[in-house]
Parts: C-alpha cells; structure tokens; sequence
C-alpha cells in the first residue's frame, strides 16, 4: 500500500501518493529557481492556482493525485525558457515511473474567452478586453464607443451593461485565456496578477 500525504495547492486541499508529492515538490522548488526575488510570491501563488485547477480537472472522481497526473500536469506546464523539468536524483527516492508521460490528454482549449483587462484598462477595461478578443486595436472600440454615445446615448448602456456582464481577467491564466494563449509557466510568470513588469499587448 502507497503512503499518501495531504497537502494544499493553490488554496485547495488534495491528497497526494507519496511519489506524486515529492514530484510535485521538486518542480515547485525548481520553478521558484526560476523567478525574481521581488515576484516570487506572487507567480509562484499564480501557479500554485493553476496546478490546482488542473488537478481538479484531471482527477475525474478520483480521490488521490497519482505520479502520471502529476507528470502530465508538469509537462504542460513545463519551466520559464522552455526548460524540460527533470526531477533530480536525490528528490527521486527509489521510484521508477512507467507508461507514458502525457496518460491523460489534456485537450486544453487555447480559444479566447472575453474579459475586461485590468492591466491596459481606461475605465473598466472592456474596450482593451474586446481589443484582445476580437484581434482589433482597443482605441477603435473606444472611438467606436464614443461615436455611439454622441449619435444616440446607447454606448453608455451598452457599456455598462458589458461592464457588468463580462468578469475582470484576475489570475494569470485567466489573462492567458483572454489573449488566446497557453497556460503554460512562461505565460503565468509574465501576465501574474502582481508582476511588477508590465506586458503590453
């Protein structure tokens, strides 16, 4: 019988195979080599958030986290650079993974999602959040907007009611989703919440 831990990611308890935990240890350990000292926290909970979404993803009614989820959350994920992860002989015990890396097939959707964009926002970002959804540059829907106000008055609504309607991007994978791309760690570490860089679009 595997010894299993419990263990928080992300906010969200999980129970963990031994093996799968110190797999899931070592890459988080080796991700923080990765990142400034002034942003560590925050990529590194941004992270951790999106781990524990796909691990709910992945267990379908399962109960502990096994090594090849683990494995095939890691390999999505991979590290900042493009770096392969490879666990280090001495985090690895005894164990031998076998079957292929990728056991559950993720079919991740890269499609965009519309949120407002509190990043390059004016008011409430849903113009800069449209820009990236529909592929436009943002001042176009703006002066869109304005035109509609000074012919009618129904810009005001129809932005207000976008303003209500349409959720802020607050997580790094929320702002991957919303410029169509990967989750992944390079995109995590550049769109985290609190990044004290500033991407523009």
């Amino acid at each position: 019988m595997k010894k299993t831990i419990s263990a928080e990611v992300g906010g969200r308890n999980f129970i963990f195979d031994e093996d799968a935990y110190m797999l899931l240890d070592s890459y988080l350990n080796k991700f923080k080599t990765h990142l400034e000292i002034d942003t560590e926290n925050d990529v590194m909970e941004e992270l951790e958030m999106r781990i524990a979404d796909l691990f709910s993803e992945g267990l379908h009614g399962k109960e502990v986290v096994d090594i090849r989820l683990t494995e095939s959350i890691i390999a999505q994920l991979g590290l900042p650079g493009g770096e392969p992860f490879k666990m280090d002989e001495s985090d690895s015990s005894d164990k031998k993974t076998t079957g292929p890396q990728n056991f559950f097939d993720f079919s991740f959707d890269r499609s965009k999602k519309l949120f407002r964009d509190p990043d390059e926002k004016k008011i409430g970002g849903v113009c800069s959040g449209m820009g990236f959804y529909f592929n436009i540059d943002p001042t176009i829907i703006r002066l869109v907007f304005v035109l509609i106000v000074m012919f009618g008055g129904a810009g005001i609504i129809a932005y207000v009611i976008l303003l209500i309607v349409v959720p802020e991007a607050s997580s790094a994978a929320e702002k991957c989703q919303m410029r169509g791309l990967e989750a992944n760690a390079d995109n995590i570490r550049k769109y985290s919440t609190k990044s004290t860089t500033n991407y523009q679009k």
